[in-house]
């Protein structure tokens, strides 16, 4: 999937957008809260923490140089990090985890914001629908550790 909708030119993809999470799975008729996801493709998925941690993750101290990584080269940066995880700094393991795991959350995640004002577009999204409890908004891949079933698709409207 190559994105070509993004949700009100904040560059964010409108695509794939799901509800996840206990909403769809829970017995009540009423949910606690909502978890959106937005699902993109691998490529998608690593240029966005490629911009986020591009000089951020130090091995030893020195800056390690992701901006040109494959895929494949981002993995083994990953397993790397797992393997010596005391030579790399603590950004380097919050980049480790979201690759990893395939998943970048709204949240605050280590003060990373991988997605330009992402935490803020949660809290906006969350104040106009209210009655909804939209806990977290992610953006993952088929791929990841946190593509929970069952999930819904939404219709992209602008």
């Amino acid at each position: 999937m190559h994105s070509s909708q993004t949700s009100a030119s904040k560059g964010i993809p409108i695509d794939d957008v799901r509800i996840q999470g206990s909403a769809l799975r829970k017995k009540y008729p009423k949910p606690k809260d909502v978890d959106l996801a937005v699902f993109v493709d691998d490529t998608v998925f690593n240029n966005y923490l490629k911009k986020a941690f591009k000089g951020k993750i130090k091995l030893d101290g020195k800056v390690v140089d992701i901006s040109n990584m494959s895929d494949n080269n981002l993995l083994k940066l990953a397993e790397d990090i797992v393997n010596n995880r005391k030579s790399y700094n603590g950004k380097a393991d919050t980049f480790r985890k979201m690759f990893i795991d395939k998943k970048i959350s709204s949240k605050k995640t280590n003060n990373i914001n991988v997605v330009n004002n992402f935490r803020e577009i949660r809290i906006n999204i969350a104040n106009k629908y209210k009655h909804l409890n939209i806990e977290d908004i992610s953006i993952q891949t088929e791929q990841g550790k946190l593509n929970l079933k069952p999930d819904l698709k939404l219709n992209s409207y602008e």
